[in-house]
């Protein structure tokens, strides 16, 4: 299942630095070389501001960036021209009509200059990143309340902090200023210009107390608050080693506990936007021991990153044998929490740890994975804007390609299909992004797909079934029919389907849940959290 890009991940100091103090790179008696590293900002042409987020880099006294526009298109590659000893530089990217050429200057916080292509010309700024070690940013994650009892939430996404105020739904990505300075932007992917200042505070001995959090005139203060301990924990998968965290609450042992599962493509423990982190922080607050983990390939943890779901759900059913083996875990009530992906191997996983005391499935398709890509094309084309003529040949390819992995007998009419595909805005990911050749490595991963709702079959436990009311990547109705099929094979009654009112696939308000609006999302629904919990203890109470 396709989710949103990963964005540019930032380099990374050696070295510890698990208290407040000065994580940056060290100064560099070359003025160039300061420009590594990543820049966000905008730049206005033509009567449009585009967001955009850079990253340069040098390697044997080349020169190389990558560019991210996530309301444009996805990571692109930036041809650096010229860096020059005057604090001049000039660089091109795509752009509609041709490259776009940036010439400017830089001093150490900020680039400032012009932007053009083909006749027309506009301005650009661009602000320097801090960069902080990843253990830095883990020792400012955690809870800290309001005098009211409010509580904002921070986690680790990758090399970024993530945030939920529990007030308002509030969520965005941080970028951070200084060690102890960060702003997030309007959205979760729009993160210029800056919205909301957060300022954290230490006492004498750098221990993290509280955040100063500023948005426009108004000033709030939140103290750090500790709810439960987090260790972090490493799970042997066969020969691979997966690095993990694991959130103890202070509830008497045995605790129950939930694992969770991170959506498609490269995760760390903390999941896409600090979604995991975010749960994880939920289920432990009310009671549950949580387990999270670096996909494999990701993060800290070993082997190579694949997306396979024998290995992935073996991986899983691992990490339900390291929860059974600690002393704090009531080894009776463990369920498993998935999102996306996650959801789809919920039951997998389930089927090989045996003994599940319940399973919650958020946004997770259970038809064939090769039809529910067919449906996330037509939805998110529908959703996008785009006419019904090409939704229709969307699918229709679509249906070809993954005819073509299954049976490898019609190559000749899908790639005569594809061909005349070529320049339509919906063929490049992410609606579509297909293989153009028998040798694609892609055809051998898709094969005929997986049917999640054959392992909800043989699943006899409680399970929570979430979708959004503008979920765009599978059609919650053909899911939830054929859930409810899989329970009757299962002769399951135990079980609550819940579509959640506003919420797109990955559980934030939206008004159509496409591709191009999800860059701009940057609310929680507000039933969401607190659904899962008080859903869980129920379900535990049945036991």
């Amino acid at each position: 299942m396709k989710t949103l890009i990963v964005f540019c991940s930032v380099a990374l100091v050696a070295g510890s630095c698990a208290r407040l103090q000065a994580c940056q790179r060290e100064p560099t008696s070359n003025r160039s070389e300061g420009l590594t590293g990543r820049w966000v900002g905008e730049y206005r042409m033509g009567g449009q501001t585009t967001f955009l987020s850079i990253q340069l880099s040098r390697k044997d006294g080349q020169w190389t960036g990558t560019c991210l526009r996530p309301t444009l298109d996805w990571s692109s590659e930036l041809r650096v021209v010229k860096i020059g000893s005057e604090n001049s530089l000039e660089f091109a990217m795509s752009g509609p009509d041709g490259p776009l050429v940036v010439k400017g200057t830089s001093s150490a916080k900020e680039i400032r200059g012009a932007i053009g292509e083909k006749g027309r010309s506009g301005d650009i700024v661009l602000v320097r990143t801090a960069d902080l070690h990843r253990e830095y940013l883990d020792g400012l994650a955690g809870d800290y309340e309001f005098p009211d009892g409010g509580l904002i939430v921070f986690a680790r996404e990758n090399a970024f902090l993530c945030f939920l105020d529990h007030r308002s739904g509030r969520t965005g990505r941080l970028m951070p200023e200084s060690p102890v300075d960060f702003w997030t932007g309007p959205s979760l992917g729009i993160w210029y210009p800056k919205a909301i200042g957060f300022h954290f505070l230490s006492d004498s001995g750098g221990n993290v107390t509280g955040v100063e959090i500023a948005e426009g005139q108004r000033k709030e203060h939140a103290r750090k608050v500790q709810r439960y301990q987090e260790q972090n924990v490493e799970i042997r998968s066969g020969p691979v080693v997966l690095s993990g965290s694991l959130k103890l609450p202070p509830q008497p042992i045995p605790r129950p506990a939930v694992l969770l599962l991170a959506g498609s493509n490269s995760q760390t423990k903390g999941g896409q936007n600090g979604l995991l982190g975010l749960v994880g922080d939920q289920f432990a607050r009310h009671g549950f021991a949580v387990l999270s983990y670096d996909k494999r390939g990701s993060g800290n943890s070993g082997g190579k990153r694949d997306d396979d779901y024998e290995l992935l759900s073996g991986d899983g059913a691992a990490a339900i044998g390291f929860l059974r083996n600690r002393p704090e875990i009531d080894r009776a009530r463990i369920g498993i929490w998935g999102i996306s992906q996650g959801g789809q191997l919920a039951p997998i996983v389930a089927s090989k740890a045996r003994r599940i005391a319940f399973l919650i499935n958020v946004s997770g398709s259970v038809v064939n994975s090769n039809q529910q890509e067919i449906e996330r094309t037509e939805l998110q084309l529908r959703a996008d804007g785009f006419s019904e003529q090409d939704i229709a040949d969307a699918v229709h390819l679509q249906q070809l390609k993954f005819q073509y992995a299954c049976k490898r007998d019609n190559w000749d009419q899908y790639k005569s299909a594809l061909d005349a595909a070529k320049g339509k805005k919906w063929l490049p990911d992410p609606y579509i992004g297909p293989p153009e050749t028998q040798q694609h490595s892609a055809w051998d991963f898709w094969k005929c797909g997986v049917e999640p709702a054959l392992y909800w079959e043989s699943v006899h436990v409680p399970v929570l079934y979430v979708y959004g009311e503008h979920e765009a990547y599978s059609k919650p109705e053909v899911n939830f029919a054929r859930f409810e099929r899989a329970m009757m094979v299962a002769q399951n009654n135990s079980y609550t389907l819940k579509r959640i009112a506003g919420a797109e696939h990955s559980m934030t308000k939206a008004k159509n849940g496409g591709e191009k609006e999800l860059p701009w999302t940057n609310t929680y629904a507000a039933e969401f959290y607190p659904l899962m919990t008080s859903w869980a203890s129920r379900a535990l109470q049945t036991k």
